[in-house]
């Protein structure tokens, strides 16, 4: 039986560790957050036109690191309403966390649960909201995708046969070069 929940463990470990980065399940892709570990899936860097090809087929499985996202989405001028929103939340979740420790000196069923309010469920929250607007943004401009791309926000799991006759480049790879000349 402990074989058993160890390898459940194992599995779940290994899902969802890649590279640092977090697998992001997209509505409009089928495929599984799990099959990211695949030995047949490939981290990928690609083109705009060839994203929009695979992800109209399936085939592309977006993979976001929230951090660099943030950083692209504050850096791109197409994306210069999120630049308060951002500011915002990243003072409000340490803010949240220091008056959460602050209040549990004097009132503690209060402030833990601000603590773990500020820690948990809006932290997550807010990555996820920057990884929908990331792929919403780079989906409808090229700019914007190639500026997340060179930030290392941006990456693609791709099946090894799919790539085939598509020009790629290793996930793994710093590419601030690519990074286009921004206003």
């Amino acid at each position: 039986m402990q074989r058993h929940h160890a390898a459940v463990l194992f599995f779940l470990f290994r899902s969802f560790q890649l590279s640092g980065s977090d697998v992001y399940p997209v509505h409009h892709c089928q495929a599984s957050p799990f099959v990211g570990r695949s030995r047949r899936m490939k981290l990928v860097i690609l083109d705009h036109p060839v994203w929009i090809a695979l992800k109209q087929q399936n085939k592309a499985v977006p993979v976001l690191d929230p951090g660099k996202c943030a950083l692209a989405l504050h850096k791109h001028p197409a994306t210069r309403h999120w630049r308060p929103t951002l500011i915002l939340f990243t003072i409000l979740v340490p803010f949240g966390v220091v008056s959460g420790i602050g209040l549990s000196f004097f009132k503690w069923w209060i402030g833990f649960p601000i603590i773990i309010l500020a820690i948990f469920p809006l932290r997550s929250g807010i990555k996820d909201s920057v990884k929908q607007e990331v792929l919403r943004v780079a989906e409808l401009n090229p700019s914007f995708f190639s500026c997340a791309v060179a930030t290392g926000g941006l990456r693609f799991l791709v099946k090894a046969e799919d790539l085939n006759g598509v020009q790629h480049l290793e996930g793994s790879l710093n590419v601030p070069h690519f990074m286009p000349k921004l206003d």
